[in-house]
């Protein structure tokens, strides 16, 4: 029991150590290893804030499996995923885990995750940037990343790029 206590302690710190060299700080109910979870960089552009969150990838890959013989309604997860960003329930514990929920039933469904399936190794860590557009519109973006957390300023930088390109192709969306 105490070698768990241990474990667990020592890889939130490992994780306050790897967010903060990453200029991140780490939230509420972040726990465990940077490594053992696909990081989503939920992107609110008219508020102009940035949350990063973690999903432990077993349960991510169990949820998935789970998912994959009764779709969810993509819609209905995208529009929780924004009312949860966008609302104050998602500074509670209760609001994470269900923003964490809904963004691992509508990933799988989308075809951003498509292409980072065929893009991505099998052990590879899933990194993707969900951009909330004004008027709800969600846009997913993987990014392949070798490391376990995007720094903020290559997240700035693929930000920057993906608003560009958005820009050009979807001007309705701004």
């Amino acid at each position: 029991m105490i070698e768990k206590h241990c474990r667990e302690w020592m890889d939130h710190e490992i994780s306050l150590a790897q967010m903060s060299a990453n200029e991140w700080q780490l939230g509420m109910d972040d726990a465990g290893s940077p490594v053992d979870q696909h990081w989503f960089y939920l992107v609110d552009t008219l508020g102009g804030s940035i949350q990063a969150m973690g999903v432990n990838r077993a349960s991510f890959d169990k949820l998935g499996q789970l998912n994959s013989g009764a779709r969810i309604a993509p819609e209905e997860c995208a529009s929780e995923i924004v009312s949860r960003v966008l609302g104050v329930e998602s500074q509670t514990k209760e609001g994470q885990r269900l923003l964490a929920a809904a963004i691992t039933a509508y990933i799988p469904q989308t075809q951003a995750y498509q292409v980072w399936l065929a893009h991505a190794g099998e052990k590879d860590q899933m990194h993707f940037i969900l951009m909330i557009y004004p008027g709800g519109v969600l846009r997913p973006q993987p990014i392949l990343y070798p490391g376990a957390i995007i720094p903020v300023p290559e997240l700035m930088a693929n930000l920057e790029a993906i608003m560009s390109a958005d820009k050009a192709k979807h001007p309705e969306w701004f």
